[in-house]
Parts: C-alpha cells; structure tokens; sequence
C-alpha cells in the first residue's frame, strides 16, 4: 500500500472511531435504565446489582483481554466488543418478556454481557487512537483527539435522551426503547469493521503471564501513575454508580417523562466539554484540570442534590463540564506514562481497579437508597469522593518540583 494512501486510511480511524462511539451510545433506554430494571426487579439493590455484575464481570476480564489486545490487534477486539454489546442489548430487550427466563435474569445475562464489551474496549480502543496519532505523528494532538472522540459518545448519549424522552412523552414503554437500540448497536459493528488497526503497533513476545507481570510492574515502581490509578479509580468508581442511580433522583423533582431531557442536557453538555477538553488541558495542565474539575464536582453535588427542588438537575450540568474535562486530563497523563509493548494491558490493570470499586459502590448506593433514600446515597457518595482532590494535588505539587528541579539543573 502506498504511503499517501496508508496514511489517509489510518487517519480515517479518527472518524470512524467516532462514530463508533456515537452509534454505540444512541441507547434509547440509557436515560431510563434504572427504572427500567427497578420497574422489572422490584427492587434498587437488585437494579443495581445489574450495574454491578457488569463491573464484577469487565473486572475479571480486564487483565486477559489487555493482553489479548496487545498480542492480537485493536482492531480485532474492537469488532468482538460491538457484538457483544449488541447481544447485551438484546438481552436486556428480552428482560421485558417471558422468553425462556424470568426479567431479573435476562437482565443479569445482559449485565455479564456488556461487562464483557467493557472488558474488551477498555484500554483498547484508547491504544488504537494513541497508536494511530503516533503514526501519523500526531501525539501531540492527544488531548484533543481522546477528547472529541469521547464528545461523540456523549453526543450520541444526548440525542438518544431527547429521542426517548420524546418517545415517553407519547406513551412508547420501556422495553420498547430498548428493543429500539438494537439498530445503532448493529450500525456500530460495521465502523468497527472498517477501522485499520495501526501498522507500527508494538507486540511483546513474552507469553501472557509475564506481559501481565512486566506491565503490573511498571504500574507499582511509577509513583506518579499509582497515585494517578488510585485517585482516578476511586472517583471514577463511586462516580460511575451514583451517574446509574441518579435517574430516581430526577424523577423526584421533575416528572417521568422529563427524566430522558435531564440526560439530553447533560450529554450536550458533556460532549460540548469533551470536545474543548484539550484546549482546556493545555491552557491549565492536566494536572491543574485535575484539582479543580475534581473538588468543584464534589462540592455542587452535595448543594444540588441536598437543595432537591426543580433547579438542581441544572446545577448538576456543571458537574458534568468538570467530569468531561477531568478524564480528558487523566486519560492524556495515563497514555503519557504507559509504556509502548504494555500499552493496553496498564490501560486495562487501572480499568480493573475501577470496576472493582464501582461494583462495590453500586451495591452499596442501592442498599443505602434502598433502607435512607435515593438524596442520602448521592450526597455520601459526593462526600466519599471529596479526598481524591487532595490526591491530584499532591501530584500537581510532585510535578511542579520535579519541572523547578529540572530547570535548575538545565542551568
């Protein structure tokens, strides 16, 4: 293949990675889903066990399919990813029937199902655009390019919102939303098929174990990038459980068929932050972004969700600015520190610490919505996550001696 050619086709991979995202996050029932699974269950802490046995499930496959990742091709996994998730979404669409299974365990069958999708993109698709801008020498672009490719999910995630708050609004059930999604979900496999997996991508020739060994060791000698997984997977973890929980609290302050448009403003929100996140990180460091976006979502959530009248879903819209611009940050420091060969496999170790944190914190938001509230197992959760400021300001304070350190001996 010639090189011009080459080159158009991996640049290609930017857009199709985008859409990718987008056509996999048009999930009609997205913003809905708790109710959803509670109206099937009966139940918050089963719902959220749903949540959680997605999280158990990614958790012990993260490690295996960063290997497999690293030692197969990104492409590859992505495509087995999308058919995944296509089979949890019919999963969950059966969830409404009778079909051979009662609801609660069909919807059990689609959480292990999307647990597997989750497994197989985490730290994978991240590597595929790390290593198609390192090709194209665009690795100084990384911010913006993780950045608007994780704007498109978040636009796909709005449209899907205002599409089945709309659909409410005219009496469309639930299960029908879902059955809906499989559309996009099949539109998203055949993107995949048509990414090219980047050409200069590394291949350890270490067998399984060892890679595994060599890129868990990487993870614990970095200071930097152990505190970074740390801080990041707690947040993360407990952030990801209250976002499942957050649509019951939404329904508490404006009606059912509104809950959709909290989502739709809180996606455009987002995929208007993601898509000025690498600006935002440059101008600030990644770092700076970190402390601020951190302490600043944890403070307006306490006030919106304790205030708990018709305004507080707006307060929440700038929580999700500091989220969007937040990860944008993490996700640039990661790549930066992972080393080429254990690339997704590191992606994959830290991704395992967060579903193992988020499986815990579902169940435990649901038991606690379940016996105090749904406004107490949010407000805990804003509380819980308040010390991981101070984390990322440690870092920020590591990082600027190390840069005093450095210009001084440049001297």
């Amino acid at each position: 293949m010639r090189k011009p050619e080459l080159r158009y086709k991996l640049a290609r991979n930017f857009t199709l990675m985008g859409a990718n995202e987008f056509l996999a996050a048009l999930r009609l029932f997205y913003p809905i889903s708790i109710l959803y699974f509670s109206e099937i269950t009966g139940s918050f802490t089963t719902s959220m066990g749903v949540f959680s046995v997605a999280t158990i499930t990614m958790a012990i496959l993260e490690v295996p399919t960063g290997i497999l990742s690293d030692k197969w091709g990104r492409r590859n996994l992505l495509i087995m990813g999308c058919l995944l998730e296509f089979l949890a979404t019919l999963a969950y669409a059966l969830g409404g029937t009778s079909f051979l299974f009662n609801g609660t365990i069909w919807l059990y069958i689609g959480g292990i199902l999307f647990g597997m999708a989750g497994s197989l993109f985490s730290g994978n698709n991240y590597a595929l655009l790390y290593e198609t801008a390192q090709s194209l020498r665009q690795r100084h672009r990384l911010s913006h390019i993780l950045g608007r490719n994780a704007s498109m999910e978040q636009l796909g995630l709005a449209l899907a919102s205002a599409a089945g708050g709309g659909l409410l609004w005219f009496g469309t059930g639930f299960d029908t939303l879902v059955w809906l999604t499989l559309i996009p979900m099949g539109l998203a496999i055949v993107t995949a098929i048509m990414v090219m997996e980047p050409p200069r991508h590394s291949i350890s020739e270490s067998n399984a174990w060892n890679h595994m060994k060599e890129a868990l060791h990487l993870l614990i000698t970095n200071k930097q990038l152990r505190l970074l997984t740390l801080c990041s997977g707690w947040k993360t973890g407990w952030g990801l459980a209250s976002h499942s929980l957050m649509p019951k609290f939404i329904e508490m302050v404006w009606p059912l068929w509104a809950v959709p448009f909290y989502r739709f403003g809180q996606n455009l929100v987002g995929f208007v932050s993601y898509w000025l996140a690498g600006k935002v990180t440059d101008k600030l460091t990644p770092l700076k972004t970190l402390v601020g976006a951190s302490f600043l979502s944890d403070v307006i959530s306490v006030i919106s969700v304790s205030l708990a009248n018709l305004f507080s879903p707006f307060l929440l819209f700038i929580t999700q600015f500091n989220w969007a611009v937040g990860n944008t940050a993490n996700d640039t420091l990661q790549q930066h520190q992972f080393s080429a060969e254990q690339r997704s496999t590191m992606g994959s170790l830290i991704s395992l610490t967060i579903s193992i944190i988020n499986a815990l914190a579902a169940l435990a938001l649901g038991l606690i919505a379940d016996t105090f509230g749904v406004t107490t197992a949010l407000i805990c959760t804003a509380i819980i996550t308040m010390p991981v400021a101070l984390g990322y300001f440690k870092l920020y304070q590591t990082d600027k001696k190390t840069l005093q350190n450095n210009a001084q001996h440049a001297r």
